[in-house]
């Protein structure tokens, strides 16, 4: 497949959910995660508790709950329990303030293990989250990059640098074949700004990359809603990904979004293993093709 793109010592949980159940509540249900497992989180009171259901790199007692705290608009303070690997590294409960993002279905979270310390429930860079079902909108304040920004101490220079640091990052983990480690990246991103289209278009491709289609499909798809209006990346790996999907339909027509915003790349198209695959003998692929050509032309005369 062609893709688009285009910190360290941070360990992330990071949550991007799919509850195998919602209810009236922004957060009660079963969600589920890579190192995390199945777990179900209830109401008690004004707090929020998770407790672990199945599948989990880290045994807790029953009593214990894996994530616990309130929700503060659409914050969630409190605290995540990790069991840790290393020389004098001990199973602790980290403090942790995470994004409750409803549009995306994640909830994002940032945890420092001790150093020299390893966990289990942290794969990698972070640990990944995805919704499997649709969770109501809670009321309170939006999900912004200034009101993370501001939570967070950041000011809007420092959290752009932050956000192109992450974003050169991700882009070399996805080239390197480390798929699952830049999903802790993304996920950085998008705790920072869970509207940035790179890091969902980022994430929708990580997740691609290790045939989670449609977890990548929802992410990409969060992309094309927050993107550029003349981008061509997101249609184009939209495309491979119909096509992966074998849907010829949807795959020409986001081919056709691409060729229409500009994508000058017909080699990239035409060998494109997910494309070829599926519409190599194609007669409107074989002119969208063309088509691309036409645009590289141009762009070489300008």
């Amino acid at each position: 497949m062609s893709s688009f793109i285009p910190s360290p010592g941070l360990s992330l949980a990071l949550l991007a959910l799919l509850p195998v159940s919602a209810s009236a509540a922004p957060l009660e249900g079963r969600w589920e995660a890579d190192g995390l497992g199945l777990i179900e989180i209830t109401r008690d009171g004004t707090r929020y508790v998770a407790r672990q259901v199945s599948g989990a790199a880290c045994s807790l007692p029953t009593d214990r709950p894996v994530l616990e705290g309130e929700l503060e608009g659409t914050l969630l303070v409190g605290s995540l329990w990790l069991c840790q690997r290393g020389p004098s590294c001990a199973a602790k409960a980290f403090p942790v303030v995470a994004v409750h993002d409803s549009d995306a279905g994640r909830l994002s979270a940032l945890v420092r293990l001790e150093s020299g310390c390893t966990s289990p429930a942290v794969p990698g860079a972070g640990v990944s989250l995805v919704r499997v079902g649709d969770l109501p909108t809670p009321t309170g304040e939006a999900v912004s990059a200034a009101n993370v920004a501001e939570r967070a101490g950041l000011s809007s220079a420092e959290k752009q640098r932050l956000l192109a640091s992450l974003l050169e990052r991700g882009h070399a983990l996805l080239q390197s074949g480390r798929s699952s480690e830049s999903i802790a990246v993304w996920q950085e991103m998008l705790s920072i700004d869970s509207k940035s289209w790179l890091a969902h278009l980022g994430m929708g491709l990580a997740q691609m990359n290790l045939d989670r289609l449609p977890q990548a499909q929802r992410e990409m798809e969060l992309a094309l809603r927050h993107a550029p209006a003349g981008s061509w990346d997101v249609h184009f790996n939209l495309a491979c990904l119909h096509a992966r999907r074998g849907n010829k339909q949807r795959s020409l027509h986001h081919l056709e979004e691409a060729v229409k915003r500009g994508f000058d790349m017909p080699e990239s198209m035409a060998r494109d293993t997910d494309l070829a695959g599926l519409l190599r003998n194609d007669l409107a692929f074989q002119r969208l093709v063309q088509r691309a050509g036409v645009n590289r032309d141009r762009a070489r005369r300008r």
